[in-house]
């Protein structure tokens, strides 16, 4: 994550880049290259990830890496979504999904699709907030992600 200062709201914040993403997915499969686990990721149902491609896909950065399966045990080619944040002029916004071709179950292939995201963000307010005035500088506790809101006066 590139730091940068904001020069409006005098915050520091952090905006995701491919790099960001890159210990946790190989270009190449090789065994002594093995990436990492994909963090805070969370099973989710194929249906609801369509959904969210049909209704949000001009969001989302797709690319083909490896990955590890959920269970950690190999490498498994996967097409990977990741997500935009609007809140932030498109930038990425450090998670996405993955989806990987699974096993045959009953005869029809089910895929595997996981939602993970680099960092859980946790709000917290910055000094020289206006609650009052809809003034709300925030970032997030763990990686500095600049998360303002200015609803107006």
């Amino acid at each position: 994550m590139t730091p940068t200062i904001s020069p409006v709201r005098g915050l520091t914040s952090k905006k995701y880049t491919e790099a960001d993403y890159e210990p946790f997915m190989r270009k190449l499969g090789r065994s002594d290259d093995k990436p990492l686990p994909l963090p805070n990721a969370e099973d989710v149902d194929p249906l609801e990830f369509l959904n969210a491609l049909a209704a949000g896909g001009h969001m989302m950065t797709p690319l083909w890496r490896y990955t590890l399966l959920p269970d950690g045990s190999r490498q498994q080619w996967t097409m990977l979504f990741l997500l935009h944040d609007a809140n932030m002029g498109g930038e990425l916004g450090g998670g996405g999904y993955a989806v990987t071709y699974g096993a045959y179950q009953f005869q029809k292939p089910t895929p595997i699709v996981r939602r993970f995201r680099i960092c859980k963000h946790e709000r917290e307010l910055a000094g020289g907030a206006d609650p009052d005035r809809g003034w709300h500088p925030r970032k997030c506790k763990h990686c500095g992600m600049d998360m303002t809101i200015d609803s107006g006066d």
